[in-house]
């Protein structure tokens, strides 16, 4: 459990270093600029080993980069997975209060 959390933290401290960035250009007198933006829907699967750990690990960064996480449980542990969702949905409720 301690390790999932540090997964979120890291994840949670990475939203500061999305940023856009100008890129060195090979044409001359041009400039190239890069804009980062979530990529939309990421599809993570969560195997039955560490259940808690992989399934923090499919989902955080993605999440914390804006994207929209589908989570792909395992058949042996589907309520493990589950529970990450709901604790995820409980922390957001939190922190729009």
């Amino acid at each position: 459990m301690h390790f999932a959390a540090s997964l979120l933290r890291e994840a949670a401290s990475m939203t500061t270093q999305v940023s856009g960035e100008v890129v060195p250009s090979d044409v001359p007198g041009s400039m190239a600029m890069a804009h980062r933006q979530p990529v939309g829907v990421v599809y993570g699967i969560a195997p039955w080993n560490a259940p808690v750990i992989l399934g923090v690990r499919a989902l955080a960064m993605p999440l914390a980069c804006g994207n929209t996480v589908v989570l792909k449980s395992s058949e042996v542990c589907p309520k493990t997975h589950a529970l990450i969702g709901q604790t995820l949905i409980e922390a957001g409720s939190a922190m729009a209060s």
